[in-house]
């Protein structure tokens, strides 16, 4: 119960991220600006000295090493999260003197590139952390990634409410730093659940020092905040820093420990991890030293390092979902890119037509997009496939290659050892049996790697519901005798002849509907062809029968072998 509202409760914020995130980019800045750049005066509270003023701070005659009184929670709104046009009065203190100024806010100059890259940053979060949430929830290292990721999207999304309203005082600050721990602290449960738990080394450390690591960080962000106390602030960068490092070290571990055959992966979520935690900790610099914060951008490494590596390497069980958001995100990306350019070039060109030549080209362009979408969709597609999804169209090629030559295939037995051996390496089946039916309707594995596969009666429920409707049949609610999670049937004549039976990739994922047709086709030819080769085999006896000379008994008893075999 507690798991599922979880999941809920992060595809809700999520969604909600995502709304506020495209309508944040679609309208116009509020963010203003005073021109301050403030220091702590380290002993003094209230006090902070002036580096770099511009704007309306440079026009009301403030200068760099100027001591300003500012309230605590002032300092937050006037140095970072102001809105155009509010007014922030502050004492300066110069030559032993005290004078009031007042400022006024101006717009601040925001690039529309970088408030593009902000909204690129919160939504690669949000969504991969939604798609997590919905398709893959099932164990502790899943809820984990997917917590992280929506946890950073929601903090960098707060981020956007502070850096173009100013709205929220020092409240959503408190909110958007504790988003920013409770996401590392899950990061670094993740490094030590996947791809297996750790229960044996540092990992286990660093696992159990998350939570109070955690408090302390969250405790000190409201004296962080009103007080400003240097102490505070340290402690929270500290452990945010000790969060970065573990799941860093975490993934290393897991790295060297990994399989060869696992290891293309793990480096890549490595990479990922490693590449976007060392943005985020340059950019805390950057922060602290009053410089603009470029680097925390390196954070794009994590959900597109992870995106890239679901897709290729199949970490996740998401890989279908996600080849198919990055489709018609590229779709999207291509018409939209198009349009813009088409754009640009009718307001370079036609400069000097009216402004209903104008509009009609647009709709021409418009017009065109809509009747090229669908061979652009099927280009991005293929594109999209050949980078990120080679490797599984070649497996499934080569089963779809084994069903055609399935017929070819002189003895069943050798058929059935050929299929088990193309499933295993080619689908990646953790276990494969066959079962084929027999005289009195029970159905015999008369090949399987799995452990323990018994003989099950034409009754079994998932049986049945092969019989009734001829289609793959996934197997999660325990009713069948059958081993395994989907069972592909061999259809002979309209009668379910028998059953390929697959467990769950070796990688711990589902298979992909297309992956699943191949086998389905597999099982359908494989069948058929034992079929053939049963009949072969029986004509062949009977024609010796009908070549040798015996008498109407031994032929009679020669006839009931062979119907008993």
């Amino acid at each position: 119960m507690l798991i599922a509202l979880w999941r809920w409760l992060l595809l809700l914020v999520a969604a909600a991220a995502v709304v506020f995130s495209v309508a944040d980019i679609i309208e116009p800045s509020n963010a203003g600006d005073f021109g301050l750049t403030l220091a702590p005066v380290h002993g003094e509270a209230g006090a902070f000295k002036v580096q770099s003023p511009s704007g309306p701070a440079a026009r009301a005659g403030l200068s760099a090493g100027d001591t300003v009184r500012l309230p605590a929670a002032e300092y937050v709104r006037c140095a970072r999260f102001a809105r155009a046009g509010e007014h922030c009065s502050l004492d300066v203190l110069r030559a032993g003197g005290i004078r009031r100024v007042t400022l006024t806010a101006q717009p601040a100059p925001v690039a529309e590139w970088v408030r593009l890259l902000q909204t690129v940053l919160r939504l690669s979060f949000l969504t991969l952390g939604g798609l997590v949430a919905w398709r893959w929830f099932e164990n502790l290292a899943a809820r984990a990634l997917a917590t992280m990721l929506v946890a950073f999207g929601l903090a960098m999304t707060f981020t956007g409410v502070l850096l173009r309203t100013g709205w929220g005082g020092t409240t959503i600050p408190i909110v958007n730093a504790a988003c920013f721990v409770a996401g590392s602290a899950a990061a670094v449960y993740f490094a030590t659940l996947f791809p297996t738990r750790a229960d044996d080394d540092v990992r286990v450390l660093l696992r159990r020092l998350c939570v109070p690591i955690g408090v302390i960080a969250i405790v000190c962000l409201p004296a962080q905040s009103f007080s400003l106390s240097v102490w505070a602030a340290a402690v929270t960068i500290s452990c945010l820093i000790y969060f970065a490092v573990a799941t860093v070290i975490s993934l290393g571990i897991s790295f060297a420990r990994a399989q060869r055959a696992d290891r293309p992966r793990m480096l890549w979520v490595l990479a990922s991890f490693a590449v976007g935690f060392a943005g985020f900790a340059v950019g805390i610099g950057q922060q602290l030293a009053g410089h603009s914060d470029w680097a925390s951008f390196g954070l794009l490494a994590i959900p597109f390092g992870l995106t890239y590596v679901i897709a290729r390497h199949r970490v996740f069980g998401i890989a279908f979902v996600v080849n198919r958001a990055v489709v018609y995100a590229g779709v999207s990306l291509v018409v939209v890119a198009t349009f813009l350019i088409a754009e640009w070039l009718f307001s370079q060109v036609f400069v000097n037509v009216s402004r209903t030549t104008n509009l009609a080209l647009q709709l021409g362009v418009a017009l065109v997009l809509g009747f090229a979408i669908r061979p652009i969709h099927a280009r991005v597609d293929r594109v999209v496939d050949d980078v990120l999804f080679r490797a599984r169209h070649l497996a499934e090629a080569a089963i779809r290659r084994f069903a055609h030559e399935a017929n070819l295939v002189t003895d069943a037995d050798d058929l059935m050892d050929k299929t088990v051996e193309v499933l295993a390496r080619d689908a990646d089946a953790s276990a494969v049996a066959i079962y084929r039916r027999g005289r009195d309707g029970i159905y015999e594995p008369v090949r399987s790697n799995f452990a323990g596969a018994a003989p099950v009666g034409e009754n079994d429920w998932a049986l049945l519901e092969m019989r009734a409707w001829h289609q793959p049949l996934e197997m999660h609610d325990g009713r069948s005798r059958l081993p395994g999670d989907i069972a592909f049937p061999m259809t002979v004549r309209g009668r379910l002849a028998g059953a390929v039976v697959c467990a769950l990739k070796r990688s711990g994922e589902a298979y992909a509907p297309d992956e699943r047709d191949a086998v389905r086709v597999l099982a359908h030819e494989v069948g058929l062809a034992l079929d053939a080769l049963e009949v072969t085999h029986l004509r062949r006896q009977l024609a010796r029968i009908a070549e040798e000379p015996a008498s109407s008994e031994d032929v009679r008893e020669r006839l009931r072998k062979i119907a008993d075999e």
